[in-house]
């Protein structure tokens, strides 16, 4: 049977029970979004005096190597934060064991072997070749350290702070991982068509 009385102290719990968790702590300062890692940034500009590469708020490092190519087009890309990592992450891909902050050398060793393995074998990827943003996440899978890339042509102003996904778009969008030591791509998607 129903009694008011026992809906009234479940109603008085529960909007006590919402206030306590949504409340803040004054005393406790609310957390500043990660930097980016610094001494990655001034490494990689050091390394190649060419290489363009921009700490971005929230902990993102973006990458150009336009003034490193004489005849290859230029790579724009943005390195994407541990804390962020798993929202760019798509699982697709299997299993995460941990994510890390690629560096810029990480991206500049990988930009060659893997635009060569696209050229090769999967030539309607390479026809954009010069259009494409690389959203680069660094992840550990079976204990190898492996770069996941979303990879994308169209354009999309928020691209170096929010993951760009898109469900069809054929060749213009797609993702890979790439492995730095045996300098592969085991695995690579190609939105479909709408």
């Amino acid at each position: 049977m129903w009694d008011p009385r026992l809906s009234m102290a479940l109603l008085l719990f529960t909007a006590g029970a919402l206030a306590a968790c949504s409340a803040s702590d004054p005393a406790e300062p609310t957390p500043a979004p990660p930097a980016a890692d610094s001494k990655a940034v001034a490494k990689a500009a050091e390394a190649s005096p060419g290489l363009k590469t921009e700490e971005l708020p929230g902990g993102f490092i973006y990458y150009n190597d336009a003034d490193l190519r004489d005849s290859t087009p230029p790579m724009e890309a943005v390195l994407v934060p541990k804390v962020q990592g798993s929202t760019f992450y798509y699982g697709d891909f299997g299993p995460v064991e941990q994510l890390y902050v690629p560096s810029p050398e990480h991206v500049r060793a990988m930009v060659e072997p893997a635009r060569k393995i696209i050229r090769e074998g999967y030539p309607p990827l390479a026809i954009r070749e010069a259009e494409y943003r690389w959203q680069v996440v660094g992840v550990v899978q079976k204990q190898r350290d492996l770069l996941f890339v979303n990879a994308f042509c169209e354009e999309h102003p928020d691209w170096t702070s929010r993951v760009v996904y898109v469900k069809d778009g054929g060749p213009c969008y797609f993702q890979f991982l790439y492995d730095p030591e045996t300098q592969t791509i085991p695995k690579l998607m190609i939105n479909g068509e709408a």
